[in-house]
């Protein structure tokens, strides 16, 4: 949603301008620092969205065993992003 979608109201849409994604004629994306990079990239956005989540999921999970756990979610989150854009979009 960060990164391909406008959102209700333009909030994604806005949210990228305000951190520096930019587009050029041809509909090319760049970002001006590296906050802006990061969603200008699905690829590179997944991972950190997907690391956020991880934390989050083993937060409120309470388990034993965080770091197997955390590279099992995380790579699983992110991938299944990827997986669902290619496949859909």
């Amino acid at each position: 949603m960060f990164v391909l979608e406008d959102g209700p109201f333009n909030i994604f849409s806005a949210f990228r301008d305000k951190i520096g994604v930019e587009y050029d004629n041809f509909g090319n994306v760049s970002g001006k620092n590296m906050i802006a990079k990061l969603f200008a990239c699905f690829w590179c956005a997944s991972i950190w969205v997907a690391a956020l989540i991880s934390v989050l999921v083993l937060l409120i999970e309470h388990s034993g065993n965080y770091v197997e756990l955390f590279f099992i979610y995380f790579l699983s989150f992110s991938a299944g992003a990827i997986i669902l854009k290619e496949k859909i979009l």
